[in-house]
């Protein structure tokens, strides 16, 4: 199914300059797009409603460490395969699938479940439970389903 490799190797040197010019790169667009961001959306929903957005996107944020590690060592096992045991990528990838899809199934329901409690935990204001609510679901059905691209990474 996979075809072995004919060029030559990438020097370490070289893999570990790439990869952190990708991590630099990443950090300093997700920082851009943070002080742009935060102004436009501050002017446009007013101090109650960024608190709401901020303290969820909080509790989202937490649920996505919620991956149990799997994400991270995908990019090691494949690396690993890839020089040694090419016939063990496609299992190697195929649990990571499920394990993934598992993962972001039981986070769906969890999201799903509770959305009616997140506006009384978080004390939030009568007039607006139906948008926190709605932005529970919205922001924490986005990070459980984002779990199954975290595979891609490990791939690439």
């Amino acid at each position: 199914m996979f075809a072995k490799a004919t060029a030559a190797p990438v020097s370490a040197h070289r893999t570990v300059v790439s990869a952190t010019m990708t991590a630099w790169l990443y950090r300093g667009i997700n920082l851009v797009t943070g002080i742009v961001a935060l102004p436009l959306i501050a002017a446009h929903l007013g101090k109650d409603e960024l608190g709401v957005w901020i303290l969820v996107g909080n509790l989202v944020s937490f649920v996505s460490l919620s991956d149990l590690g799997v994400g991270s060592s995908i990019a090691r096992f494949v690396a690993r395969y890839r020089q040694a045991d090419l016939e063990k990528l496609p299992t190697l990838l195929s649990t990571s699938v499920a394990i993934l899809s598992g993962i972001t199934v039981l986070l769906l329901l969890l999201t799903i479940s509770l959305s009616g409690l997140v506006p009384s935990l978080l004390k939030v204001p009568s007039s607006m439970v139906a948008d926190t609510r709605f932005t529970f679901l919205f922001v924490g059905g986005a990070a459980a389903l984002l779990l199954l691209f975290r595979i891609s990474g490990g791939i690439l």
